[in-house]
């Protein structure tokens, strides 16, 4: 019984030990955090960017109480360099850890979305921005994926109206005709058609008139609908959808 409590006691002792141990150990680590954060800072302030990237790098590499801190001023220096070789990949790095976390903010959807919208990376930012909606229910992040699908500058191409990226190209409508961009806004099938499907494989399903059929990715006339098609929605896993009479349908061939 004696050795039992012997036992006990040291057992206690050891925790007491290794628990102080952590306590010592995770303050020195965030105090490390705001020395390295604070030289990197003077650096900064004299204008030695480059120097100071490597001080918040370490910083931000602890799981401490200063690494968001770190993160968030690391930023900050990535977009200051940010013509720099590299330094564009080293912030979509952070935000993409940012994102990844389970107590990832709407902030950060909404800060990566403005950044790939401001760098023409449409397909990145529409994959954020629905992303952020699933995650966080954000109000604030819903409109701005609202207000980026239908008005839009691409590729110096002001169009009037545009759609979510599919398969790396748009849908996109000037001077009240419809036509296909490629994800950067450069125009693929001309801006002509009274409507258009998204473009699928190898075609896209486009209105002229009272005209139904399907051109190719060079604007050429490849299949005629039937005159019962009236009209068509987009491709969606390899089917369309068709309105025939008053019936809806979705087809797995062309016409």
């Amino acid at each position: 019984m004696k050795k039992y409590r012997i036992l006990v006691g040291a057992g206690l002792c050891l925790l007491l030990i290794i628990s102080w141990i952590v306590t010592i150990t995770t303050k020195s680590v965030s105090e490390k955090q705001l020395v390295l954060i604070s030289q990197a800072i003077e650096l900064i302030e004299n204008g030695i960017y480059i120097r100071a990237v490597p001080l918040l790098e370490e910083a931000a590499e602890f799981n401490a109480a200063h690494t968001l801190a770190a993160e968030e001023k690391l930023k900050e220096l990535y977009l200051i360099l940010i013509e720099n070789r590299g330094f564009s990949r080293k912030y979509t790095n952070i935000l993409e850890k940012q994102m990844s976390r389970n107590d990832a903010t709407p902030a950060v959807f909404i800060e990566a979305a403005n950044f790939y919208i401001e760098t023409s990376r449409l397909h990145n930012a529409f994959f954020v921005m629905r992303d952020g909606i699933y995650r966080t229910g954000d109000l604030e992040l819903y409109e701005l994926y609202e207000n980026s699908r239908y008005v839009y500058q691409l590729n110096r191409n002001a169009y009037d109206d545009v759609t979510a990226i599919y398969n790396g190209t748009i849908q996109v409508q000037q001077n009240g005709k419809w036509g296909i961009a490629a994800s950067d806004g450069t125009i693929i099938i001309p801006c002509k058609y009274d409507k258009i499907s998204n473009f699928h494989v190898d075609r896209a399903i486009v209105k002229s008139g009272h005209t139904i059929y399907a051109v190719d990715i060079n604007n050429n006339r490849v299949a005629l609908a039937s005159p019962d098609v009236l009209d068509f929605g987009n491709f969606a896993d390899d089917r369309v959808a068709l309105q025939i009479g008053d019936y809806r349908l979705r087809a797995t061939g062309y016409f």
